[in-house]
């Protein structure tokens, strides 16, 4: 499912189609002609954020006087070809006076900062019966965030307990990454829940000799082991813990050749063959996931249908020099940067799917997501 981008129409006089923009909106001034942008947008982690900056007296402006009127807390947009890419709010403005040039500086986050930053509110110590999405806009509407879902959020989870000084996020992430679900913000600075890759399979390839400037990877080997040797027992959330016999279970890895054995003590679950089962297998397939890390710069915002790169979008990659050809990874985290020294840019961090799998804790008696049958790669 493709994230869509809100559209703003701006009416007051034209700045340069692919400037980017930043509106602010307790007076509605569109402040342009920057000199040095960067917008960061993430799958993993929370808020999107941006920082602009201007070596001019002020930057150019839509329908506004002499003068530059932004001030922290302020509630702005980030637009971009009429596209909303992050709703949010001005951290910090930062001027600098020297005997050559003024300079400003502009720092700000989305509005998922305040469930980042803040602590949960709500009367009681727990939820029940509730589900994740239900938890989600719970704890974040004190915020006046909303909380959707483009994926299957689960059954309802019979208790959820609450600690004072708890942070939102901290609360609604741990519990998304249970269900096998990312949680991050969208363009209208509201918190999205949805499963790996789901905002969209891009039109566009990554591809060597074509829109690639810069590639660098980092493919490990340390954090991965021939064999998986998994415990558990059981722990039912509605009784006491049992003092039952230990379940075993072993998980291969046949791309790694030498013999690497990691032990593991699954702190949760019911005490079955198929939750170390899945377990192991998580504990394989995230391991060979993040072993792989690719860092490309591409000389465009945008795709070759005209939308921009987005996080959690699943893009073809063909590198023959970095021996990656005809894969399919995820972006975790794009940032778009204009300047003298860089251009105009896409930055993008990518991984495999599998770097995003989540680890199979049981909150309900609900089946566990599969992981896949046997061995990892």
């Amino acid at each position: 499912m493709t994230t869509t981008m809100p559209e703003v129409v701006v009416t007051a006089a034209a700045l340069p189609d692919d400037d980017l923009l930043l509106l602010v909106k307790k007076d509605g001034l569109v402040y342009g002609g920057w000199t040095s942008i960067r917008v960061t947008l993430r799958a993993e982690g929370c808020p999107n954020d941006f920082e602009f900056e201007t070596t001019e007296r002020y930057p150019a402006q839509r329908g506004s006087p002499a003068g530059i009127v932004i001030a922290p807390g302020d509630a702005v947009q980030v637009l971009f070809q009429r596209q909303v890419v992050v709703t949010g709010f001005v951290d910090a403005y930062a001027p600098s006076l020297g005997p050559q040039q003024h300079r400003v500086r502009v720092q700000g986050r989305g509005a998922c900062q305040d469930l980042v930053d803040c602590s949960v509110v709500f009367a009681g110590a727990q939820i029940s019966g509730t589900s994740v999405l239900g938890i989600a806009q719970k704890l974040a509407a004190p915020y006046n965030i909303q909380v959707t879902a483009i994926a299957d959020v689960g059954l309802p989870i019979p208790q959820q307990n609450l600690n004072f000084g708890d942070k939102v996020y901290d609360v609604i992430e741990a519990l998304a990454r249970w269900h096998g679900l990312l949680a991050y913000e969208g363009p209208d600075g509201n918190l999205i829940l949805a499963n790996i890759g789901a905002a969209a399979t891009l039109d566009s390839a990554i591809v060597e000799g074509q829109n690639v400037m810069l590639a660098s990877g980092v493919f490990s080997a340390h954090m991965r082991y021939s064999e998986y040797d998994v415990l558990t027992a059981s722990a039912s959330s509605l009784q006491e813990v049992q003092a039952l016999p230990m379940v075993h279970s072993v998980t291969k890895d046949p791309g790694v050749s030498r013999f690497r054995r990691l032990a593991i003590i699954a702190e949760s679950g019911d005490a079955d063959l198929k939750t170390a089962d899945a377990r192991g297998r998580w504990e394989g397939w995230r391991r060979y996931g993040r072993s792989y890390a690719l860092h490309v710069t591409v000389d465009s915002w945008f795709t070759k249908a005209g939308n921009l790169w987005a996080p959690n979008s699943l893009v073809g990659i063909s590198l023959p020099s970095m021996n990656i050809k005809d894969a399919h990874w995820v972006i975790s985290e794009v940032t778009f940067r204009r300047s003298e020294q860089t251009g105009t840019v896409a930055e993008l961090l990518l991984m495999p799917p599998e770097a995003f799998s989540v680890e199979p804790i049981l909150l309900t008696p609900q089946p566990l997501r599969e992981l896949g049958q046997g061995g990892i790669r």
